[in-house]
């Protein structure tokens, strides 16, 4: 397709030293980064709980973005409610635990994630996958990037967290860009309430919801349908 896919790391996760500035500071990276590489515009893709990083880029460098596509996105944490329809573990971490203890959150992820990666391992060494949804490759891909997002601890979820449980700094509505949106209706760790939320709030959004898909569907089902949408706008601005 033609397609330069850049993923940094956001801040926190990886090698990427943490920040502890607010949600609407973030795309001053995002705008270093393009800058270093020549990137005068290009599109923005935020998948689960890099959603909102994206969002804010679009609102802070409305002229260098194209377009935001968001998979699987997180909302706003403070909506009423907003923890119901999630996972028992996602509701105690990025719920009760997120709103009073982001760093406590943040270490109890990570010490979850390394608890479990034996296991998880173990099936990448095999070729095999627990999961049905998950290709034995797919699933390797997984398991090594959860191990690499808590290298430096659970500092990037502290960050997150931190930003998601308090007003982020922008009105949705005075994004410009064209966002489109892909959200499983049965997302249990991302409810579809915090997606509808968002959708809600944007004035130049298209939103697709699947009936009975999960958090990852989404994404593994239709890469080159998001590559191809946010392609397109980029193709109708040059156009235009």
């Amino acid at each position: 397709m033609g397609v330069r896919i850049i993923a940094p790391e956001r801040p926190g996760y990886g090698l990427s030293s943490p920040r502890r500035g607010r949600l609407i500071d973030y795309p001053d990276d995002v705008l270093q980064l393009a800058d270093a590489l020549g990137l005068e515009r290009f599109a923005a893709v935020g998948v689960s709980g890099g959603g909102p990083a994206a969002l804010a880029a679009a609102y802070r460098l409305p002229q260098r973005l194209t377009a935001v596509g968001l998979v699987s996105a997180i909302g706003p944490l403070y909506l009423k409610d907003v923890s119901r329809d999630m996972v028992t573990p996602n509701r105690i971490i990025l719920g009760i635990m997120g709103r009073r203890a982001p760093a406590l959150a943040g270490s109890a992820l990570r010490l979850m994630l390394r608890l479990s990666m034996p296991a998880m391992l173990k099936h990448v060494e095999n070729g095999t996958s627990p999961s049905h949804d998950l290709t034995p490759d797919t699933y390797a891909l997984v398991a090594l990037d959860q191990n690499e997002a808590v290298r430096r601890g659970g500092q990037g979820v502290a960050y997150d967290l931190r930003n998601l449980w308090q007003p982020w700094g922008f009105d949705l509505a005075a994004i410009t860009a064209p966002v489109h949106v892909w959200h499983g209706e049965a997302n249990n760790l991302m409810p579809v309430t915090l997606a509808r939320y968002v959708t809600e709030h944007l004035p130049n959004c298209r939103a697709t919801f699947y009936p009975g898909e999960g958090h990852i569907e989404p994404l593994l089902r239709r890469p080159q349908e998001v590559l191809h949408a946010l392609v397109d706008e980029d193709v109708k601005q040059s156009i235009s």
